[in-house]
């Protein structure tokens, strides 16, 4: 019988998909993690996933067109900051990952994000991310009064205000008097792809259906959806995501160790503070939380599992 080691060395050089045998095995390791963990597979990936969504936006002429749709006024031309530009607030801060980051002619910036399961506080992470795009700018010497104008878009696949409306669009202005607009040049909109009211374009409806129903009804749907498909074709990006699942899959489960670990360290403490004896608290470690004799030890002997 073959060993793990030497198993793992002849999928390795196994080439399935056309690519390097590192990559057709990268491929292969993170579908099969997707099929153990009931994550979608690559090829059912759809534009309302963010990664689909992120690369079906690398065409720049749909996104030019998607943003001219969402604002209601032509642009000119856009200019990718970053393609799904990753922000550090600071070292101990959380990252956050940015589906689409693009300017206009007019240096406005634009996040946009896709978002699908109802997720909470999604309006204060729209505050999180206009603040985070403001501390990207002033980072690259931009003064506080010479900031750009942004705004953060979500997509969601729900109604995030459960008001019924395809779209929702914030902006800062004077409670006392509505007509007064505080100028600080942030705008915050969420679009809702199962909304009820008659409140946005045929065009726009078209879209927001595909994202809910799959149904094609116009050009631009259209287009997009051959863009769904060209990416589905690209093996680049399919290793691109797989290695991202991958990754994702064993940082939960890497997680999960070191929060039992925890756990079985705090139990450990526990039994001896209560004087318990190490025999008794051996045989329930390996009784009750089967460990193996060797772990037992070293968690009595304070040390952690290796």
């Amino acid at each position: 019988m073959k060993s793990k080691k030497e198993t793992v060395k002849e999928l390795e050089q196994t080439n399935w998909f056309g690519l390097s045998s590192r990559d057709s095995f990268t491929i292969m390791k993170g579908e099969l993690l997707c099929m153990a963990r009931k994550c979608k597979s690559y090829e059912e990936l759809e534009l309302s996933d963010d990664f689909m969504f992120a690369k079906v936006m690398q065409n720049k002429a749909l996104c030019k067109e998607l943003l001219e749709l969402i604002m209601g006024f032509p642009i000119a031309d856009i200019v990718y900051l970053e393609e799904q530009k990753t922000l550090d607030v600071a070292a101990n801060a959380k990252s956050v990952r940015m589906d689409v980051y693009a300017a206009d002619e007019n240096q406005t910036i634009y996040d946009i994000e896709m978002q699908t399961g109802k997720k909470k506080h999604l309006p204060k992470r729209s505050r999180y991310y206009q603040g985070i795009i403001d501390i990207d700018e002033t980072d690259k010497g931009i003064e506080y009064q010479s900031l750009n104008k942004s705004y953060v878009i979500f997509i969601c696949t729900f109604d995030p205000f459960d008001a019924g409306r395809h779209i929702y669009s914030f902006e800062n202005r004077c409670i006392q008097d509505l007509n007064l607009e505080l100028g600080d040049g942030t705008g915050k909109i969420f679009l809702s792809a199962v909304g009820r009211q008659n409140d946005v374009s045929a065009e726009m409806k078209a879209f927001l259906e595909y994202l809910s129903k799959k149904t094609i009804e116009t050009d631009f749907v259209h287009r997009l959806d051959r863009e769904v498909q060209r990416v589905r074709d690209n093996q680049k990006w399919r290793k691109e995501y797989m290695q991202r699942q991958s990754d994702w899959i064993e940082d939960r489960e890497e997680a999960k160790e070191e929060g039992k670990l925890e756990l079985l360290n705090q139990y450990v403490s526990g039994m001896k503070a209560k004087n318990i004896s190490e025999t008794e608290i051996k045989n329930n470690l390996m009784d009750i939380f089967a460990l193996p004799e060797e772990e037992a030890d070293n968690l009595l002997q304070g040390g952690k599992e290796q």
